[in-house]
């Protein structure tokens, strides 16, 4: 209860922090200013000190600055100096930001405030337009607008609307809003920059006239500092009225004066610094349009930016031809579409949100209405910034389009060339495509040496060991197979040579190396006997099938027709290098067939191992848990027995308090058993004390007189002393 209530007090310290600290520095900075101002104008009228009038001036400006009027004399101020209310909703924002808090410290800061501000209007002396209960109902505004500024995009509330938005919108409804807000965020701020850049631009080019204003005033170089500063918190107030002007709308100071682009009309205006530095109107037609079209060329270039880019809507078409893309592009064109009708729609709510603000008096008859026309000015913003959103996405459509032309007028370039090329070049790829083949075929052979000269070494080494008589009986029908292939390949070398630039010089090479291949093979075969001869077929067939498969395609009419002599020779050798190619083949598939039941038995075997292995690894995981389990019930009988000895330990300390409370209780009966004891020694030793004392009155007697009797003893021992 004791904590609850320390925590409340807290947050409740904390509520009160935030407003007092707001209204302590806010109301020290108005009033050292203040102060300071009337201390100059004093010095340079030679008036009295005006000074002391400073703190009722104070909270005079903190009530003007949350909105509440004020007069002096016939003079009726409502404008709100917009500069020293959003000064003042940082710092009360910075503060709550700062000092975090539940709803019990925001209730108290807000009742404090309130109280505050309440209080403080009532102690000074200027008169304020407001009643007590508008006073309080504006100042509240303020507390919940730092309050909404500071919590929400932070707070549970927010957090809890984001999901149901994600849940209600789908993704692309929350990426064209999300574009939406936040082009419309850039662009007004991007307004807001060129009106402040205006301000300046007629600040610098109007200093005479607001000269004549203090040479009317008749204030020195101190007051017209100071007075200049002060005029600095209704900047925000002509910017906005600067960006009217631009548009074309113009404002206007009551009825004294009016400005505009095209017009300028003032009569007996009132000689206030601010207001010297409004421009005339622009005679020439072209700076007008120039000051005219500011405002639609930076929306125009922004939403440009914004429809193009990536991160935005991507209006962008690759290729018309497909179908995809050309849908893709249409439903880009829509969201663009409805993105830039959003970003009109939120500019013109917004300012004339603020247009409303910037407005107020100065009197009450000519001077009773200073600032724009709100419906005027919200269309010509509303309006330009339309034309220049339609204008951005009719230019984004064109450019896309245009750029994707461009793309597909340079793809149609290359197959233009490409049609009216000769073709030698032609030629030329296809005369390296054929080299190219031919190395490789030089390598693949190259290769099928080395490994039958491996192959010839390890069969040579085995043969040594196995009987020669099956041999010598092979070797004859062998021999004559050799002898046959290497007659065959040396007719096929003594033919002519083949020009280079003929179609079959490609395919006689392929020859050549077949027959080189089906040379060496026989040449293994006859040195090998038959059992390591069906390993080294299967290794060796493998570079035939490559060189038969070229063989067959060459037809005997192209060799015939490029090489006229011994054609015969060749169909004869080409059907021998077939034949040989088909024994090959056969002792392959029986090669095969032998190691079908070898590979049945390693499956098997590897089968088993698996199993085998399988079962070892579910034993081992049994053990495992077992094991686990075994740790897991020691555990437990531990802590079981941990926790009995601990409960006994308890019981023997309850025990043993036990018995200390009673040995207490004993010690402290036996110690006043001890007292009662000395007491009854005490008394008894007094009792006794008295009976010898009256002992010895009834003894005194006696003794005197045997002293009496005997007095020489005595002065005898007197004497020997």
């Amino acid at each position: 209860m004791i904590e609850k209530i320390k925590s409340s007090l807290l947050c409740m310290l904390k509520g009160v922090i935030a407003p007092c600290i707001t209204l302590f520095a806010f109301s020290l900075t108005i009033g050292l200013f203040l102060s300071l101002t009337l201390l100059v104008v004093s010095i340079e009228e030679g008036t009295g000190n005006l000074s002391d009038s400073a703190m009722s001036m104070t909270w005079a400006v903190l009530m003007f600055a949350q909105g509440v009027g004020i007069t002096f004399g016939n003079c009726v101020l409502t404008i709100i100096p917009l500069g020293l209310t959003l000064l003042l909703l940082s710092v009360l924002v910075a503060l709550i930001r700062r000092i975090k808090g539940g709803i019990l410290a925001y209730s108290t800061g807000f009742a404090v405030w309130i109280a505050a501000n309440a209080v403080l209007s009532q102690n000074t002396h200027v008169t304020l337009v407001d009643s007590l209960l508008v006073i309080i109902v504006k100042c509240a505004c303020i507390y919940v607008i730092a309050l909404a500024i500071a919590l929400l995009p932070k707070s549970r509330f927010s957090e809890v609307c984001k999901k149901r938005y994600q849940q209600i919108f789908p993704s692309w409804a929350q990426k064209n809003i999300r574009i939406t807000v936040r082009a419309a965020i850039i662009v007004f701020s991007l307004y807001a920059v060129v009106a402040i850049v205006t301000v300046v631009v007629w600040s610098f080019t109007h200093i005479g006239s607001v000269n004549s204003f203090f040479l009317k005033l008749g204030m020195q170089n101190g007051s017209r500092i100071l007075t200049t500063i002060a005029c600095l918190v209704w900047l925000p107030n002509v910017a906005i009225w600067a960006l009217s002007w631009i548009c074309g709308a113009g404002f206007a100071i009551g009825k004294v004066a009016y400005f505009s682009l095209s017009a300028a009309q003032y009569k007996a205006l009132p000689p206030v610094p601010v207001f010297g530095i409004f421009p005339e109107s622009i005679n020439d037609c072209v700076y007008r349009i120039l000051f005219n079209s500011l405002i639609p060329t930076v929306c125009a270039v922004v939403v440009l930016v914004i429809i193009l880019h990536k991160r935005g809507c991507a209006l962008q078409l690759h290729d018309i031809k497909d179908s995809v893309d050309r849908k893709t592009f249409m439903v880009n064109v829509a969201q663009s579409a409805g993105d830039c009708i959003g970003i009109a729609a939120i500019i013109t709510v917004v300012c004339s949100v603020v247009f409303s603000f910037a407005n107020g008096s100065l009197g009450e008859y000519r001077l009773a209405h200073i600032g724009v026309d709100i419906i005027e000015s919200t269309r010509a913003v509303g309006h330009l910034t339309l034309y220049a959103v339609g204008i951005a996405w009719g230019l984004a459509i064109i450019g896309s389009f245009f750029a994707c032309g461009v793309r597909y007028l340079i793809g149609l370039l290359p197959h233009g060339k490409s049609s009216h090329k000769d073709e030698d070049p032609q030629n030329n790829k296809s005369s390296l495509s054929e080299q190219s083949s031919e190395r490789t075929l030089q390598k693949e052979t190259k290769e099928a040496e080395t490994k039958i000269e491996r192959n010839q070494s390890a069969a040579r080494s085995k043969s040594a060991a196995r009987s020669k008589s099956a041999a010598r009986s092979k070797s004859a029908a062998r021999s004559k197979s050799v002898s046959h292939s290497k007659s065959a390949l040396d007719e096929i070398q003594e033919l002519p040579p083949i020009a280079s630039h003929s179609p079959v010089n490609t395919t006689t090479a392929e020859i050549i190396t077949a027959t080189n291949i089906a040379t060496s093979v026989a040449t293994n075969v006859a040195t090998q006997p038959s059992d390591d001869s069906k390993e080294t077929l299967t290794r060796q067939s493998k570079a035939i099938p490559a060189t038969d498969s070229h063989v067959s395609a060459t037809p005997a009419s192209s060799t015939s027709h490029d090489l006229p002599t011994q054609p015969n020779l060749r169909t004869q050798k080409f059907d021998a290098l077939r034949k040989q190619s088909a024994a090959a083949l056969e002792t392959l598939s029986t090669l095969t067939d032998t190691c079908k039941p070898a590979a049945k038995r390693v499956y098997r075997k590897a089968n088993k191992l698996t199993r085998t292995i399988a079962h070892g690894f579910t034993n081992g995981l049994k053990a495992s848990v077992q094991a686990v389990k075994n740790v897991a019930a020691s555990n437990t009988i531990k802590a079981t027995k941990q926790s009995d000895t601990v409960s006994h330990n308890a019981t023997v300390r309850r025990a043993s308090s036990h018995v200390d409370t009673k040995s207490a209780h004993t010690t402290k009966r036996v110690a006043t058993a001890v007292r009662s004891l000395k007491s009854a020694a005490h008394d008894s030793t007094h009792s006794l004390s008295k009976a010898v004392g009256d002992s010895e009155q009834k003894i005194s007697p006696l003794s005197l007189k045997k002293t009496a009797s005997k007095p020489r003893t005595v002065s005898s021992k007197a004497k020997r002393k």
